[in-house]
């Protein structure tokens, strides 16, 4: 279980991993929460460099 509080409001989510390992998607859990708190013009920069690089 996840929890994630905000200024804005506080969530929990589930992820259930079928397939593959905490170790496989962890890398990619971090980098996409330390995106989430990026003010919206460098999270906009980053989907913007990142475009077409998402297999």
């Amino acid at each position: 279980m996840f929890s994630h509080c905000s200024s804005q409001k506080e969530a929990q989510h589930l992820f259930e991993l079928n397939y593959v390992t905490v170790e496989d998607c962890l890398p990619s859990l971090c980098q996409l929460h330390r995106a989430s708190t990026l003010p919206p013009a460098d999270q906009g920069a980053m989907v913007r460099a990142g475009h077409g690089s998402v297999s």
